[in-house]
């Protein structure tokens, strides 16, 4: 699955590449982002990471052509969300 991802602080964004289902990677996402100590880590949640310019992450946004899209900062306002726009299999 590709999904965009916008880390808070460091004003980061990130193509996120990620093997799974949408409930596999949603309950690895609540796993990882869900501990207490929990700061924008990356390592836990696996796949493969790129990062990129915020015009390029803002053109694939702007284009829906991704499967999901992740916040990523503490544990208590880390969100990922799917893209309604496709359709998922």
């Amino acid at each position: 699955m590709k999904l965009i991802v916008e880390e808070e602080y460091g004003f980061r964004y990130w193509l996120w590449n990620v093997e799974g289902t949408k409930d596999e990677i949603q309950s690895l996402f609540k796993k990882v982002t869900g501990i207490p100590t929990y700061y924008a880590e990356r390592g836990d949640l696996g796949g493969e990471w790129k990062q990129v310019e915020w015009e390029e992450w803002r053109e694939l946004a702007d284009s829906g052509e991704y499967d999901g899209f992740a916040h990523i900062h503490n544990d208590d306002d880390s969100k990922l969300h799917w893209n309604s726009n496709l359709e998922i299999i």
